[in-house]
C-alpha cells in the first residue's frame, strides 16, 4: 500500500516539488503545507479504498441475493409447471366423471323405457291390477300396481313410471314419503 501512496503523492505534488526545487530551498512553511496536502491525499486514498471495499461487499451481497432469487424462480417455475399439469389432470378427470355420469343416466333412462315397453307388450298395455314384483324398480304399466322392493323410494318409482312423486302419493293416499317392502302402490297415468 505504501507504493501506491507514493505514486499518488508524486503525481499530485510533482508540480509543487518541481517549482520548489527550481527556485529556492523549501521553507518550513512549504514543507508543512506539502505534508498537510500529503496527509489529505492519504486520508482521501484510505477513504476511497474503504468505499471500494464496501462497494465490493455490497456487490457480492447483491450477487448472492440475485442467485437466490434466480434459484427460487427456477424452482417456482418448475413447481408451477407441475401444478398446471396437475390442474389439467384434475380437470380432465372431472370431465370424464361428468361424461360417465351422463352416459349412465342415459343408459338408465333407455333401460327403463325398454323395460316399460316390454312389460306393456307382455302385460297387454294399460291393465290395472297385475303389477310387477321383485327386483329394483321395474318400469312398466303406465297404470297398474307396483310392489315395493328393498331400496325403492317414491322418487325412483315415480321416475321409473314417468309420473311425479306428488301424483304417486295422491294415487296411494300417502301423507309422507315413507314406503315399505312388499307395499302395493297404484301407479297413476302419466
Amino acid at each position: 500500500m505504501a507504493p501506491a501512496k507514493k505514486c499518488v503523492m508524486v503525481v499530485l505534488f510533482s508540480g509543487l516539488a518541481v517549482s520548489a526545487q527550481q527556485s529556492q530551498p523549501a521553507s518550513a512553511y512549504d514543507v508543512a503545507r506539502l505534508k498537510a496536502g500529503l496527509q489529505q491525499v492519504i486520508e482521501e486514498h484510505d477513504r476511497i479504498v474503504g468505499l471500494l471495499e464496501q462497494n465490493k461487499q455490497v456487490t457480492e451481497a447483491i450477487i448472492q441475493r440475485l442467485q437466490a432469487v434466480e434459484e427460487k424462480s427456477a424452482a417456482n417455475a418448475a413447481q408451477s409447471r407441475t401444478g398446471l399439469a396437475t390442474k389439467a389432470d384434475v380437470q380432465a378427470l372431472q370431465n370424464q366423471i361428468a361424461q360417465e355420469r351422463k352416459a349412465r343416466e342415459l343408459a338408465m333412462a333407455e333401460l327403463i323405457r325398454s323395460v316399460s315397453q316390454e312389460i306393456s307388450r307382455v302385460g297387454g298395455g294399460g291393465q290395472t291390477g297385475g303389477g310387477t314384483t321383485g327386483g329394483a324398480v321395474s318400469a312398466g304399466a303406465t297404470q297398474g300396481v307396483y310392489t315395493v322392493v328393498a331400496g325403492d323410494t317414491l322418487s325412483t318409482i315415480a321416475k321409473a313410471f314417468g309420473v311425479s312423486v306428488t301424483a304417486l302419493k295422491q294415487a296411494n293416499n300417502l301423507t309422507d314419503d315413507m314406503i315399505r317392502v312388499n307395499q302395493k302402490l297404484t301407479i297413476p297415468a302419466p
